[in-house]
């Protein structure tokens, strides 16, 4: 399979593999906030196809400290659902 095709394969394989929130929450990766916000509590231990799921970003402050937090293309309510 030629490179393009296998990036391509990737990245369709990535956004097709459902983000686990029942498992990233009690882990302590992510925890969801309101609106369909999540805070993302250990950057470094979020899988590859959850960050390429990403809807939008942004940055907030919790006392002293700057926290990112994410909003995803599907939820597990499905409420704050787009197309990619």
């Amino acid at each position: 399979m030629p490179a393009f095709e296998q990036r391509l394969f990737n990245e369709r394989t990535a956004m097709q593999t459902p983000v686990n929130f029942a498992d990233l929450e009690p882990r302590g990766i992510l925890a969801q906030t309101s609106g369909g916000w999540y805070v993302l509590l250990q950057p470094a231990a979020l899988a590859a196809h959850v960050r390429k799921q990403t809807r939008a970003l942004n940055q907030t402050r919790l006392g002293d400290h700057s926290m990112l937090t994410l909003k995803f293309y599907r939820t597990r309510s499905g409420a704050d659902s787009a197309s990619p």
